[in-house]
Parts: C-alpha cells; structure tokens; sequence
C-alpha cells in the first residue's frame, strides 16, 4: 500500500519518502525527520497513522495492555507531532514571517483546513 501511493505521488511530479520509523521511541522520530530533512529539504505534511488494538472484551483488558495502546495511538501521535511540529512550523514562520493560527497549542486539523482554504498561499 506504501509502495502504491509512493508510485501515485511520482505521477503526479511529486517526491516522498518511505521510512519506518516507532512512534513509543522520540529517537526514531528525530532520526526519521533528520532524513527527511537531509533528502528532501523540508516536511511539509505529517500523516499520524500509526495505531494498535486487541480485540479484547473491555472489562478483560488488563491495564498493561491498555497503556501500550494508549502509548502508541495518543502519545505516540503527540510525541510525532511534537517532533515533526517543531521543524514545520518553524519552516512555516521562517517563510511567511507572520503569526499563525498554527502556534496555538492542540489547534484542530479542520481550523488549519479552513484557514488554508480561506487563505490560498497561506501554507508553502
């Protein structure tokens, strides 16, 4: 599926770059974004798809197992957004040089849509 998209984006004239890196481990993060850096330049978009469950009962769950979900599905995306977070904006800010809507903690993803939207050329 990876593979697939990554083919998708060439044809339409566009780069990527497939890295696996592990959300529980902010040093896989940090080495995923220097790559990044190194061979394309900047990040420009973070897609927080990583996730984990057991299909088991709720009231079976042991707490263990709870945080290990909870580590990679919430804290995971947080500690990703943390570090990708920090370089986008800040190649945002370092761009357009002007206050963001994007510097206001946990902003939603559907006001920087909207934003975006109302505002062509806001984003690079």
């Amino acid at each position: 599926m990876v593979d697939s998209a990554a083919q998708k984006l060439k044809g339409f004239g566009r780069r990527s770059l497939r890295i696996c890196s592990d959300v529980t481990d902010r040093s896989s993060l940090e080495r995923c974004l220097a790559r990044a850096v190194a061979e394309l330049g900047k990040v420009d978009i973070l897609v927080n798809a990583a996730g984990r469950t057991k299909r088991t009962p709720v009231l079976d769950v042991p707490e263990s197992e709870w945080n290990e979900i909870m580590e990679t599905n919430l804290t995971g995306a947080l500690r990703a957004g943390q570090v990708f977070g920090r370089h986008m904006v800040g190649a945002w800010l370092r761009a357009n040089q002007s206050t963001s809507p994007l510097l206001r903690p946990f902003v939603g993803l559907h006001e920087v849509a909207l934003m975006a939207r109302a505002n062509p050329g806001w984003l690079p």
